[in-house]
């Protein structure tokens, strides 16, 4: 088990927190996580985790700050280190809290690999646990009475962070956000399981860009699926972009834009798409605000059986990000992810056919069964004898 050593910048240290105020004097400082329609992309959340075990190294020097969400579906998601991920450490999942034993057994897991100090405490909403803090040191007795305190007041800091982030986790994920030393060998097999595992849409979305960011970095990676061949374009995360005037003075869809840029390719590979396209440029924005344009952008038409599902995009703010070969690995990643976003899609189109359908009910109008004329029943009345 590797270490993760952390800096940090320097609290006031006083007394316990004020519940009624952002923080107080004493707490550890909690960075700020956006939270959009769907789940962090991994890349803000291990910059988050990063930068929260560097905030708690100051009063609490360690060499490892693990940290494991619960989601509210269920399920334990590991937030960060990504490394940690390789030691597969079982994190039991709380009923509704982790017992105290169970968390002896973690800091155990630490003392086994030689760790010579070890910390586990829970973040804690009323009676449900929200997630997991595990930390580490080389130095013997390095978690003393006040190193245990500063602890449990980021713990009671951390909960509202981990309840919203509890609840935008799509389901249960027994794997790292980030997956960590990935190679284009392994590929196919984490695209496959994220295929295989994924509860929903926006699921898919964040563990296909987790496991494609260590070879092809990207700033917002999105699925998009066509409810017809010219469109509209769904994307899967749940976050739709803006829809910004064109230069001729129409509205212009994003998606649309990028798709019409395929032509006939099953790729697509632009050095900088802001050029040419006023207006229609595709918004990375965070938190709501509408942030910069994908300049670079690497795309991968999603096909089953022949037909187009959709498109598998990666999108950059630098310009010239990627280069021929990397339209190779995302075409992969497209091939796995196919059948998968074709599943979502028709599971998608399904509900929306039985929202009519219960719609129609609701206002008096019996259900047309499919292929069949809705004056059929009137044909058959008025023949019958």
């Amino acid at each position: 088990m590797s270490p993760a050593p952390q800096g940090g910048v320097s609290p006031a240290d006083a007394g316990p927190p004020d519940r009624r105020t952002p923080g107080a004097p004493g707490d550890p400082l909690v960075p700020f996580l956006p939270i959009e329609a769907g789940a962090p992309d991994p890349v803000a959340l291990s910059m988050w985790h990063l930068a929260l075990g560097s905030s708690l190294g100051v009063d609490v020097p360690h060499d490892l700050f693990a940290l494991w969400l619960f989601p509210s579906p269920g399920g334990v998601v590991l937030i960060g280190p990504e490394a940690l991920a390789l030691d597969r450490v079982v994190v039991p999942a709380p009923a509704p809290r982790l017992l105290q034993d169970q968390l002896y057994q973690l800091e155990q897991v630490l003392r086994h690999a030689r760790y010579a100090s070890a910390l586990a405490a829970t973040v804690r909403d009323g009676e449900r646990d929200l997630g997991v803090m595990l930390l580490g040191s080389f130095e013997r007795a390095a978690f003393g009475p006040a190193e245990v305190l500063a602890v449990h007041r980021l713990s009671a800091r951390l909960v509202p962070a981990l309840a919203r982030l509890a609840e935008a986790m799509p389901s249960a994920s027994p794997h790292a956000a980030l997956e960590p030393a990935m190679t284009r060998e392994a590929l196919p097999d984490h695209l496959a399981r994220a295929a295989g595992e994924a509860a929903s849409g926006p699921d898919l979305v964040r563990r296909a860009s987790g496991i494609l960011y260590p070879l092809l970095p990207h700033d917002r990676l999105e699925i998009v699926v066509a409810g017809a061949a010219d469109g509209p374009f769904v994307p899967l995360s749940g976050r739709a972009p803006r829809r910004r005037w064109g230069a001729p003075g129409g509205v212009v869809e994003p998606f649309s834009a990028i798709a019409a840029a395929f032509g006939a390719e099953p790729t697509l590979l632009e050095e900088d798409f802001t050029e040419g396209n006023p207006g229609g440029e595709w918004m990375l924005g965070n938190g709501g605000s509408p942030g910069q344009p994908a300049r670079s952008l690497l795309g991968a038409r999603l096909e089953v059986g022949g037909a187009q599902v959709g498109f598998l995009l990666l999108g950059s703010v630098a310009r010239d990000a990627y280069r021929p070969e990397d339209e190779e690995t995302l075409s992969l990643a497209a091939r796995l992810l196919g059948p998968r976003v074709a599943g979502l899609r028709l599971a998608t189109e399904v509900d929306g056919l039985r929202a009519r359908l219960e719609a129609a009910e609701a206002a008096g109008h019996p259900p047309v069964a499919p292929g069949r004329s809705p004056f059929a029943a009137q044909e058959t009345k008025a023949v019958t004898p």
